[in-house]
């Protein structure tokens, strides 16, 4: 194992060690069910994020020093595991409901403010 090798223990329980490089900069970017990244500093909560930018704790893995205990690390370092292409549930809705707020194209809105105000229609 190098200095630049990063341990992920992967969902059949066994440790694998990856290139530091090939990880992006700031975040774990993991594909569902495949790794879960082991730190070995701190205990660590991982996020997802949704499509409408909230967030919710997927996983929380403990430092090596804490397994098998139940205390934790203060502050609990928060990394992001996932993104997601959905909406949270909370913000989705049922089909059934009316819509408040729908985006138009320009070109449309104006085309319809032109009908409507005899003024501008005629010019």
């Amino acid at each position: 194992m190098s200095r630049s090798s990063i341990p992920l223990l992967t969902a059949s329980g066994s440790l694998e060690y990856i290139g530091a490089q090939t990880l992006p900069e700031v975040y774990f970017l993991l594909q569902p069910k495949a790794s879960i990244p082991i730190r070995a500093k701190m205990c660590t909560a991982i996020d997802i994020c949704y499509s409408c930018g909230c967030t919710k704790e997927m996983d929380f893995v403990q430092c090596k020093g804490r397994q098998g205990t139940n205390v934790r690390c203060k502050p609990v370092k928060k990394e992001l595991g996932k993104l997601s292409t959905n909406y949270c549930r909370r913000h989705l809705v049922p089909p059934e409901a009316s819509k408040t707020y729908v985006e138009e194209d320009e070109d449309e809105i104006e085309d319809d403010e032109a009908r409507d105000d005899p003024e501008v229609a005629t010019e």
